[in-house]
């Protein structure tokens, strides 16, 4: 995992099942890549709050810079509100928008 520490769902390992019974090969999908990148945005944010005793009202506080998944840039948005954050990305691979929030869940919008 990289990290004692099982509130990282995002470094958990893959389980691939095959019926075929000669070497497979197993490839990590897009939008779990994407999620990573969420994630750490979301880590970045906590520390930020951390800090600061607020949340960060610009991603540029808290990411200096372009983040980028098998080639394709992500263009992620911080919203705030009154109880937490949210970060979301139009992930460039299903088009469907990924939201991480303040509690570190991910939802998806189609």
């Amino acid at each position: 995992m990289g990290v004692i520490n099982m509130h990282e769902p995002e470094k958990w390992a893959y389980v691939y099942f095959s019926s075929k019974e000669s070497d497979d090969k197993f490839t990590i999908p897009q939008e779990e890549k994407v999620k990573w990148e969420l994630y750490t945005l979301y880590r970045a944010q906590k520390r930020y709050f951390d800090k600061n005793k607020s949340w960060a009202k610009s991603l540029q506080s808290i990411s200096k810079k372009n983040i980028v998944v098998d080639g394709k840039v992500l263009k992620p948005v911080l919203e705030n509100h009154s109880s937490g954050f949210n970060i979301l990305v139009k992930s460039p691979f299903s088009n469907k928008t990924l939201i991480i929030k303040e509690d570190g869940k991910i939802i998806t919008n189609e």
